[in-house]
């Protein structure tokens, strides 16, 4: 066994059970900042053009963002369940053949989204939310977004299958380059090449296409522990059961979140549509603490089932035990920042998103 991957069977397996669910939680909960990055960051530049319409029509399309990720976070979650339980049962063709699943699972999950959207596009756009004045920004966001939903979903899936095997580092690097490729051409699409909301959709759509080659790289190159291949591409039904029985319910919190915004936005334009861009900073800032226990309960996932695969149940139970003393501290520790700081948060987010 190569020295890298010593490093991550001992994280999964032996490491402090805290430091362990904090540096498998942490990258998560980078990774899920990220994908709210990328819709603050096309927010900000937004807002520089002083069109509250195309704001407003930014926060409307936010839910598809959610939606997409859910669905990623269903075969994400689903497979790095199975493939660390595989992991730590010694069954490492198993964890290979979930992960080319988890790829293939996305890649025709991608495809039903895309089409289904393009099909019934108007009243997607309806049901979220937008009116007259910001119908079409909303469509024009909307559209780009469902073309690209296959490297949105990629980049997002990836770095869940990298995380399963214990490969912090590596599960982190594809989302970190697509933000700052997304933030590079922000400006460059929206001012320079005056394409306005379309703009910040396509920088969206490239950053989450190199943070997707990114990743997939890593794995090409033969520097992680999992192996997908074309030999695994049709999926077992064993296999597409399990990922569906853990993920399904890991994913229904992001959806009817997602939910929630939508009838959120539906309430709120009925006291004009700009009212939608203010009820967008609610909603920024409170993803922040969402997205923190979310993220470590994720880290602690392919902890536990390591340690199930290897019979290991004493290290299992202390896992589940440090991952709830973890997310009940930090938690308080975000509610009590929150409590202190909420008029200054309220003047940061106003300035960037109003």
């Amino acid at each position: 066994m190569e020295p890298e991957d010593d490093k991550r069977i001992y994280t999964l397996g032996e490491e402090n059970p805290y430091l362990a669910v904090i540096k498998l939680g942490v990258p998560l909960i980078c990774g899920m900042f990220v994908m709210v990055l990328y819709n603050l960051v096309d927010r900000y530049f937004i807002g520089k053009m002083d069109d509250p319409y195309q704001l407003a029509a930014v926060n409307f399309a936010y839910p598809i963002m959610m939606i997409t990720v859910a669905i990623s976070n269903m075969v994400g979650t689903g497979a790095s369940s199975l493939i660390a339980r595989s992991i730590g049962a010694g069954k490492k063709e198993l964890a290979d053949h979930t992960a080319t699943a988890g790829i293939v699972l996305t890649a025709v999950n991608s495809l039903i989204v895309t089409v289904a959207g393009l099909v019934f596009l108007p009243q997607i756009v309806s049901a979220l939310g937008a009116k007259s004045n910001t119908f079409g920004f909303t469509r024009d966001y909307v559209l780009i977004l469902l073309i690209g939903s296959v490297f949105t979903m990629g980049n997002y899936t990836l770095g869940q299958l990298l995380r399963s095997e214990g490969s912090v580092k590596y599960s982190i690097i594809g989302m970190m380059v697509g933000t700052v490729v997304n933030i590079v051409l922000d400006p460059i699409f929206i001012f320079t090449l005056h394409m306005e909301i379309r703009g910040a959709a396509i920088a969206t759509v490239l950053g989450n296409v190199a943070g997707t080659v990114v990743s997939l790289a890593l794995f090409i190159s033969g520097r992680t522990l999992l192996r997908p291949s074309v030999k695994y591409i049709r999926p077992a039904g064993e296999i597409l059961k399990e990922i569906f029985w853990v993920g399904v319910p890991a994913s229904l919190e992001t959806l009817l979140t997602s939910v929630a915004y939508v009838i959120n936005n539906n309430l709120a334009v009925a006291y004009g549509e700009l009212t939608v861009a203010a009820v967008g900073v609610a909603q920024a800032i409170m993803t922040v603490g969402n997205y923190i226990y979310q993220g470590f309960a994720a880290g602690v996932q392919p902890l536990m089932g390591y340690n199930y695969g290897a019979k290991n149940y004493s290290r299992m139970r202390n896992c589940l035990k440090s991952g709830l003393i973890v997310v009940s501290l930090t938690e308080l520790v975000v509610m009590m920042v929150f409590a202190v700081t909420a008029p200054w948060l309220i003047d940061i987010f106003t300035v960037i998103l109003l």
